[in-house]
């Protein structure tokens, strides 16, 4: 069971970053008493990662992973990641995953 916040020091990191009224709007609303929800439970997909310009190397692993095919070491998903927010910058818009095939191929060596 979840009990109300009562004193800023009860909040995570000793209320130090956090405004006094905070306590009250935090348990008014409810913050901390949600449970995260499964998306496969009800027929959804539970992640798709997208590649743009805010991606990271962990978004290219995770995105080949998601794809089943084998993980780039971080240097070479560096590499991918240079190409992906170069095409993204360019045309203003995400990476798609023929685009992302493509780089990987080209920086794993693989046809």
């Amino acid at each position: 069971m979840v009990q109300a916040l009562r004193r800023v020091s009860d909040l995570p990191g000793g209320g130090r970053n956090c405004h006094p009224a905070d306590v009250d709007r935090r348990t008014e609303h409810g913050y901390g008493r949600a449970e995260p929800l499964n998306y496969e439970v009800v027929g959804g997909k539970a992640i798709d990662v997208v590649l743009g310009k805010k991606s990271g190397r962990y978004s290219i692993m995770l995105k080949a992973y998601e794809m089943g095919i084998p993980m780039p070491s971080e240097e070479q998903a560096s590499a991918m990641l240079n190409q992906i927010k170069k095409i993204s910058e360019d045309n203003k818009r995400l990476v798609s995953e023929e685009e992302f095939k493509k780089i990987y191929s080209q920086v794993m060596g693989t046809k």
